[in-house]
Order: structure tokens, then C-alpha cells, then sequence
């Protein structure tokens, strides 16, 4: 079924890190001696091989912001908090380096219930999420069979209760995973790279100039023709920027 396969999918994500535990201790003891572009590169090569993991990306976070390389810094915080939407060292973090962000933008405010669902998946992991799918999937199929077995009136009564709140439960939870599992995969946000890029009316060099947009400026990318990403920001304001400006989250 599609949520053991995602569980499949979360699980392969991590196992390959016990194979990488060594070069991640050396890539932490070069960042504990100060040596930040030797870590980036060992932090990098770790990521090179597949391995991935919300740790990861903020200790490489960590040490491009050490080097001043605050659009890089972004970006991995951001890509580490999609992993771990509850740390607060990873949102602590992303924070002080977007204060360091030259467009400054107000966030347009988000239909309650949205911020409320949103809010309420981040209460717990995606691999969380997952195995509680799994668990109350088991346990629902365990009180349809002792419904359907059951020769006791007040058993079944029970196992009807029960079988009620765990098809609730799985559910909820199934939603949320599908909900992460999309999140994870999609790549409709991105970082300006670009000490200076220039957003246009439309996907043409010679589209009327609307805004300019700076290096660590998250975008949202909502469609795409060629070369051309159209983008939306915080603040609502959209246009069209070159691909080339942008480094997907």
C-alpha cells in the first residue's frame, strides 16, 4: 500500500547515514577547530553520497554562516527545517541568518485554519507521522477481525468503539504523511544566489522591470516556462526571475 511505501522512502533516507557516521565526525571536529571551508566540503561530500538528514544540513548551515555566506546558510537551514519543522536551534538559526537577508519583507497573512492544519502536522516528524499510520492501520484490522470473531455482544461493542477511533486516527495520519511525503518531494521554493537579480513581468530579457530582489531571498515557485521561473514571495508580490538566480530548497 502507498504508506508502506513511504515508509520505505523515510527509512532509506537515514539508514544510509550509519555508513557515513565517520566522515560526519570528521566533518564536525574540522567545524569544532574552526576550519569551516574543510567541513563545508566534508558536510557536502556526505551529501553527495545520498545521505541526508535535518543534522546534516544544519551543521552545514552552521558552517557557511561561519564563513559568511549567508544565501548558502539559507538554504540549508531551510532544507534542515523541512526535515525538522519542530527544532528550535534550526528555526533560531534560519532566523538570525535571514536577519542578515537585504530584502526584508512582511509575510501576507495565511487563512487561519491553513496555519492551524500546518501547525498541527509539525506537532510530530514525518517518521512519526508514518509509523503511526502504520501502528493504527494494524490495530484496525485487528478490531474488524475481532468484531467479525467475537461471539460476545459486549466484545463487539468494544471492538466497534475501538475500530471507530482507530480508522479516525489512521486517518488523520495517513493525511498528514501524504501531506509530508509532497512537501518533501516538491521543489516549488527556492534562494536567490545572485548578489542581485531582477524579476520581470513576464519569461523575457525584455519583460517590463518590476522589483529587484538580493541574495538569500526566499522565493515560491509557482510555474515555470524555459529559462523562466514565475515567482511569488511573502509579501504576495510575483513575477518572473531567470532559473539561474535560484538554488531549489
Amino acid at each position: 500500500m502507498r504508506f508502506l511505501a513511504i515508509l520505505g522512502v523515510f527509512l532509506s533516507l537515514h539508514t544510509g547515514m550509519f555508513g557515513s557516521e565517520s566522515l560526519l565526525k570528521q566533518a564536525n571536529q574540522l567545524y569544532a577547530d574552526g576550519k569551516y571551508a574543510e567541513a563545508i566540503s566534508s558536510y557536502e561530500s556526505i551529501l553527495s553520497s545520498q545521505v541526508e538528514s535535518a543534522a546534516l544540513y544544519f551543521n552545514l548551515g552552521n558552517a557557511y554562516y561561519k564563513t559568511g555566506k549567508i544565501p548558502q546558510a539559507v538554504l540549508n537551514y531551510e532544507r534542515a527545517l523541512r526535515l525538522n519543522p519542530t527544532d528550535e536551534d534550526i528555526q533560531f538559526n534560519l532566523q538570525v541568518a535571514n536577519s542578515l537577508v537585504v530584502d526584508q519583507l512582511d509575510n501576507v497573512p495565511e487563512f487561519f485554519l491553513n496555519v492551524w492544519m500546518k501547525s498541527f502536522r509539525q506537532i510530530a516528524s514525518v517518521q512519526t507521522w508514518t509509523l503511526l499510520t502504520l501502528i493504527s492501520f494494524v490495530l484496525l484490522l485487528l478490531a474488524v477481525w475481532f468484531y467479525f470473531t467475537s461471539h460476545r455482544v459486549d466484545f463487539q461493542k468494544l471492538s466497534f468503539v475501538l475500530g471507530i477511533v482507530l480508522l479516525v486516527t489512521f486517518s488523520v495520519s495517513l493525511t498528514h504523511t501524504l501531506t509530508w511525503a509532497h512537501e518533501l518531494k516538491a521543489s516549488d521554493s527556492g534562494i536567490i544566489f545572485s548578489p542581485s537579480a531582477l524579476v520581470k513581468g513576464s519569461p523575457d530579457a525584455q519583460g517590463t522591470d518590476l522589483f529587484m530582489l538580493h541574495e538569500g531571498t526566499k522565493v515560491q515557485v509557482i510555474d515555470s516556462v524555459g529559462d523562466w521561473a514565475e515567482i511569488r514571495l511573502v509579501n504576495g508580490n510575483e513575477g518572473w526571475l531567470e532559473f539561474r538566480h535560484l538554488e531549489i530548497i
